[in-house]
């Protein structure tokens, strides 16, 4: 019998190269040379499987968050680390395959809000340490600048394919540049962290 691990992989596939709403429990089947009963038999709603690779996307997220956050570096590097992953996973997935799923499945968005919640939360408890070690200037409104750099992130999550040439000095000018102008040099160099680290995410 076909296991989940082949159905989940062969549907990331179909719904990130064709569209979450394009893509049928036929086509799956199709693809994978199975009857649709066999999939009904595994997956009991084409949102159940949906919810089975947001779960599974977010076991892996939060096996390397918690590297990050266990890691003995300080705040601002771990906050670089946090935007870096965050960066792979969208160069992982097709944008267009995360931001409409939630709209289409309420189980789905409410697993996605769950986890946008909690992400919130670590990112600005970084923020906030990295404040207090003077990192960041004394003036740094950690929450209003959290606010503006998801706004910008998410600019580019929606308009920009990270893997075409040029997306990346893109994705530095957008995210990084921002991150830069709150940072106290004296303490941290967010250019030097950045290129030294994005090395070791190709």
């Amino acid at each position: 019998m076909i296991s989940k691990e082949q159905i989940q992989d062969q549907a990331l596939v179909l719904f990130s190269k064709y569209g979450l709403k394009s893509v049928n429990m036929d086509d799956l089947a199709k693809e994978l040379s199975v009857s649709k009963k066999t999939l009904y038999q595994v997956y009991s709603s084409k949102e159940d499987l949906v919810l089975s690779l947001f779960e599974k996307i977010s076991s892996s997220w939060d096996e390397q968050v918690d590297e990050i956050l266990e890691s003995l570096e300080n705040p601002m590097q771990k906050f670089l680390r946090f935007t870096l992953l965050r960066y792979q996973f969208v160069k992982r997935l097709n944008p267009s395959f995360l931001l409409r799923s939630g709209k289409q499945y309420e189980k789905v968005y409410s697993y996605m809000m769950n986890i946008t919640w909690n992400m919130e939360q670590i990112i600005v408890g970084i923020l906030h340490q990295a404040k207090e070690e003077h990192q960041l200037r004394s003036d740094v409104n950690v929450e209003v600048f959290f606010n503006v750099h998801e706004l910008i992130f998410n600019a580019y999550f929606e308009q920009y394919n990270p893997v075409v040439p040029g997306s990346r000095e893109t994705f530095k000018h957008m995210i990084i540049a921002p991150i830069a102008g709150i940072c106290e040099k004296e303490e941290f160099d967010i250019w030097t962290e950045f290129d030294s680290l994005i090395l070791s995410y190709n």
